[in-house]
């Protein structure tokens, strides 16, 4: 289908080239420098995608993962830059992770010469940030908490009811 495209809580986009979206998302170059942004439905910590060239072997390529915490793109939360070779070997994996959830990746990628005309995006996967679950020392620290409060209260009341009795 034509670009914009959601699949599986993400939406994507592309600037700077042409690209045509099928069985995976095929990037045409000619000699441009295209950027892949996605915009995910909810926040996510981890993202990472299969890529493959079309030619080439030998050739440098490289590629910035930028993470925004906003949809918009304008709260970034950091970049990441990937430069590799292109061994024949394909597809590779880029992946990338954040501790600061972000909405949006704009994913630039560089080709290593005029020779590369087409990369191919593939399988991009995404993992939605987990609910924090406390962990046991966090745990015993409330209850120990909720045990003083409790204590103190009782002593409060008792100490209240002790001065009514008095008077």
């Amino acid at each position: 289908g034509p670009l914009p495209f959601t699949d599986k809580g993400a939406t994507f986009e592309v600037s700077g080239a042409p690209a045509f979206p099928g069985a995976d998302l095929t990037l045409q170059f000619l000699g441009a420098t295209p950027t892949l942004h996605v915009t995910f439905s909810e926040p996510v910590n981890r993202a990472g995608f299969s890529l493959g060239s079309y030619c080439c072997t030998g050739t440098a390529m490289s590629l910035a993962v930028q993470a925004f915490a906003d949809p918009a793109g304008a709260v970034p939360v950091g970049t990441i830059p990937y430069s590799f070779v292109n061994s024949g070997t394909f597809p590779l994996f880029a992946g990338f992770q954040s501790d600061v959830p972000f909405r949006r990746a704009s994913i630039t990628f560089t080709p290593g010469g005029p020779q590369v005309s087409f990369m191919a995006v593939d399988d991009f996967r995404f993992e939605a940030t987990a609910a924090a679950v406390p962990g046991p020392a966090s745990v015993t620290v409330v209850l120990v908490g909720l045990a003083a409060a409790a204590i103190r209260l009782s002593r409060t009341v008792r100490g209240r009811r002790a001065v009514s009795r008095t008077h």
